[in-house]
């Protein structure tokens, strides 16, 4: 985008540079022109008479951002009483936003749907997880799991949650296989994930809370395991150790779908283990998303969510239930069906995700799953659920 203005400036004073550069409509000339009158007519100043100026106007593809300079004296919430509203009005129904001292006015929206699309991830990225969530204005939104340790996915019943797991999961199924990623599933919704019960890379479903603790402890002990690799061999890391011995080690991926039902004091030894987890996993090439519709305090309690470094959010019932998942209310005025926000490394995303259907997700799926016919294997303490089928080699024996 393109960025103009000048530190100290006062709103009258950068009229002219501002109208001066924009002289395009493509470049919102207008619409600054009518922000800069705005600013000029509701100006304010603290009791020594320092004004509210301009620090940048910056024109991005949804846009205009405005940064500005609050005095001392003068407060945030100065803002949302005395220059927001006029904003508001003169946009109509335009959304005007403000996060500290920058207010984001958006003209562009991005669209309700997006063609489905499941871009392949190169083989020289595969060392870490890579997957995609949908949309954003101008390009496609990317979650590199190598960044998070624990995601959050959350939103009320029709924001489109579980489509979005179930995109995300089968755009991973596709471009990973079993010698790369292992796929840990804790279904507390009994069906949700039986897409990919089977799949090559799947070593674990369960549906009983009762046994999310026995998960938990052998992912926990692998973590503790692979960290006991790196300090034997003196790395800080998964990807420094890899590196170092040539050794690869694949990536873990545990899902716990609906995990509020595991914040009764019955599961709170699981809880425990969890946190631990989420503390210290990322370095490990170990990730978990944990999912849910209606998060309250007692279920995300402090230290969970300060372990918790990425945030989907979708729509929310409350302003409150917003609040909770990402410390801000945008997620109250989301539309549902897979339009959210993306809290990471990068700051706030929006984004619209793609519509996947199970039963698309199951054609898509097909060739990546377990062959036919059933047995029961243990392995490493995971009660697995294989499928065989049942094929000869040219002798003609059977196995």
């Amino acid at each position: 985008g393109c960025v103009i203005g000048g530190i100290g400036l006062m709103a009258m004073d950068l009229y002219e540079p501002i109208s001066s550069l924009f002289k395009k409509k493509g470049d919102y000339y207008e619409e600054i022109e009518k922000i800069i009158k705005i600013i000029q007519i509701n100006s304010i100043c603290n009791k020594e008479g320092e004004p509210l100026t301009i620090e940048k106007v910056s024109v991005c593809s949804s846009g205009l951002q405005l940064e500005l300079n609050i005095p001392l004296g003068l407060s945030y919430k100065d803002l949302d009483y005395v220059f927001i509203p006029p904003l508001k009005a003169a946009f109509n129904d335009k959304e005007v936003t403000r996060e500290r001292n920058i207010i984001n006015i958006k003209f562009t929206e991005l669209k309700e749907s997006y063609e489905l699309c499941f871009p392949p991830i190169s083989k020289n990225l595969r060392n870490r997880l890579i997957t995609y969530i949908g949309n954003s204005i101008d390009e496609l939104v990317k979650v590199d799991f190598s960044q998070a340790g624990g995601i959050l996915l959350a939103g009320q019943t029709g924001s489109g949650k579980s489509t979005l797991l179930r995109y995300m999961l089968t755009h991973i199924a596709t471009n990973y296989d079993e010698s790369e990623i292992n796929l840990y599933l804790n279904d507390m919704k009994f069906c949700e994930l039986m897409l990919f019960k089977d799949l090559k890379i799947t070593k674990w479903h369960n549906t009983d809370p009762e046994r999310v603790i026995e998960s938990l402890e052998d992912f926990w002990a692998e973590v503790r395991r692979r960290y006991k690799l790196f300090l034997d061999n003196g790395c800080t890391d998964a990807y420094e150790y890899e590196a170092l011995t040539g050794n690869k080690l694949p990536i873990n991926l545990m899902v716990i779908e609906e995990f509020t039902i595991l914040s009764s004091k019955k599961y709170k030894d699981a809880i425990e283990i969890l946190n631990d987890i989420l503390s210290q996993c990322r370095a490990s090439k170990s990730h978990v998303i944990i999912t849910t519709q209606r998060p309250d305090a007692k279920t995300l309690d402090p230290r969970l969510k300060a372990n918790i470094t990425h945030t989907i959010g979708l729509k929310t019932k409350s302003i409150i239930n917003s609040n909770i998942i990402c410390d801000e209310d945008v997620l109250k005025y989301c539309r549902g069906n897979g339009h959210g926000y993306l809290f990471d490394n990068r700051g706030r995303i929006e984004f619209q995700g793609f519509e996947l259907d199970p039963n698309e997700a199951k054609k898509i799926l097909a060739p990546y799953n377990k062959c036919q016919g059933v047995v029961m294997d243990s392995r490493d303490n995971f009660v697995v659920e294989t499928k065989y089928k049942v094929i000869e080699e040219d002798d003609g024996d059977e196995f």
